[in-house]
């Protein structure tokens, strides 16, 4: 008899299969939070159900199916589900392909403490930088400009960002840290779905494989952009490298990217054999002027070479020698710095950095030079 009871039961009620299929295809209720929060709330008080429910028992376990299946569905719904836990990298890259403007950090954890390496921005093809010893880069897509803390012109080089044809700058960041590029790469699926966030892990590339022993990348949910990669160490215990992105408007004006050579502080025209000049660079904070004399000296081995003494006068009247005898390039900068307080009258730390640049003019023997001078005392010191 009770054979038959659920039989009919199987013939003319809904499996829990066709009930389930049935409720996926409704279209995707627009409930609340609030709404969501009582709904598991009823469930988990176990509220009194109906004398009826006890007297068929085959119909309560089905509607009760019904109503778990609902719930877990408009679970789904409302909290996004499995989205995430298929999207693969490919579709991560495709997203990459459309960004032209990123802000960005460098922060590297070492044995001996956590700092912020690097700070920089990317927006139509070109990339400034800004280290933490106060270094910056400009790259143009065509050339790198490389200034010190000071501001001054390092070094000049082909750009960095236009070595890899094909790729954004994105990519060029992530490059031989791991196979960007490999099919099994593109398809690989988040190890970790959070609300907000997809976390793809995979092995280092070759050219990183020596320290490195993996790279993990964080990627916003909805965005599909990288938020965070972090590039963990094996040469050191604890250790990692993180990158830390952000896609905000630009905040940087178009000139902010564009290469910037600082003024002089100081100029004058000087003799090559003749007397001693004194450069007024009191645009320099603590300096009054800059004492160089140009003349040529005969090496052994080596030959006749133009040479240069320098020295720097301060605002309090103190002369210090920086440099004596060293050799010099026409249009090449000379840069030399001194640090003691052994050679300062009152004995006090001072460092002492100067930079010229000796232009030959029409005139034989005659240079005009640049001159740039900053002076730190003890306490302005940096202490990276």
């Amino acid at each position: 008899m009770e054979t038959k009871k659920n039989e009919n039961f199987e013939r003319n009620e809904l499996s829990l299969e066709a009930l389930e299929a049935e409720l996926r295809q409704m279209p995707a209720p627009q409930a609340r939070a609030e709404l969501q929060a009582k709904l598991l709330a009823d469930i988990s008080d176990g509220k009194p159900t109906p004398r009826l429910w006890h007297r068929l028992p085959l119909l309560r376990t089905a509607a009760a199916a019904a109503v778990v299946i609902g719930v877990v569905s408009l679970f789904a719904w409302l909290t996004g589900g499995n989205g995430g836990t298929n999207v693969a990298w490919g579709s991560v890259a495709q997203r990459i392909k459309q960004v032209n403007y990123v802000h960005f950090y460098e922060i590297k954890r070492r044995t001996s403490g956590l700092r912020v390496s690097l700070e920089g921005w990317h927006s139509q093809g070109k990339v400034v930088g800004i280290k933490s010893d106060g270094t910056e880069y400009v790259d143009d897509g065509n050339i790198l400009t490389v200034f010190d803390r000071d501001g001054f012109q390092i070094r000049q080089d082909p750009s960095k960002i236009v070595e890899i044809t094909g790729h954004n700058f994105l990519e060029k960041m992530v490059l031989g840290w791991f196979d960007f590029d490999k099919e099994e790469f593109l398809g690989n699926t988040p190890i970790h779905v959070g609300e907000d966030f997809l976390v793809y892990k995979l092995d280092p590339g070759e050219s990183i494989q020596p320290w490195a022993e993996s790279v993990s990348i964080t990627v916003g949910r909805n965005s599909l952009l990288p938020i965070q990669i972090k590039v963990y160490r094996k040469d050191q215990e604890n250790a990692y490298d993180l990158y830390i992105l952000d896609y905000e408007a630009p905040e940087k004006p178009a000139e902010f990217f564009e290469a910037k050579e600082r003024p002089a502080q100081g100029e004058d025209d000087v003799v090559l054999g003749g007397e001693e000049v004194v450069i007024d660079i009191s645009a320099s904070p603590g300096v009054k002027a800059l004492a160089i004399r140009l003349y040529e000296k005969e090496f052994e081995n080596i030959g006749r070479l133009k040479v240069l003494d320098a020295a720097v006068i301060t605002t309090e009247g103190f002369r210090r020698g920086i440099c004596l005898n060293m050799p010099w390039k026409p249009s090449k900068v000379f840069k030399v710095g001194v640090g003691n307080s052994k050679h300062w009258p009152d004995k006090k730390f001072r460092h002492v950095t100067a930079r010229m640049l000796m232009k030959p003019t029409t005139e034989k023997n005659l240079y005009h030079v640049e001159a740039y001078c900053w002076l730190r005392k003890m306490p302005d010191m940096r202490s990276d």
